[in-house]
């Protein structure tokens, strides 16, 4: 979320829009997903998972779907790789146990 001031883009409105818009999701969905950092557990973890691969794919495509890859293209580039990396490679089951969803 602090992408577009830490890394000089913030000037670009698409840009910054896609980079704390997906923070904000993230953040948010992380804290009703079932797992050991969800705070009201509300979202199957395979859930999360699957939104977090196809959210990564959209991140790293933003820059020329939304027209400022001239710009800066690297940083949503990165991000996408790394969040569709997470979707696809995290474990599935809390090590709590306490998972509630299917």
């Amino acid at each position: 979320m602090a992408s577009p001031w830490l890394l000089d883009f913030a000037d670009d409105e698409a840009a910054t829009g896609v980079a704390v818009g997906t923070g904000a999701a993230v953040l948010g969905m992380s804290m009703l997903t079932d797992y050991e950092a969800g705070m009201d557990r509300r979202i199957p973890m395979r859930t999360h998972l699957a939104v977090d691969a196809l959210t990564g794919v959209l991140v790293a495509a933003s820059p020329w779907l939304f027209g400022f890859a001239g710009r800066t293209a690297w940083p949503h580039v990165l991000f996408g790789i790394l969040e569709t990396g997470a979707g696809l490679l995290t474990q599935r089951t809390p090590s709590d146990g306490n998972q509630r969803s299917a």
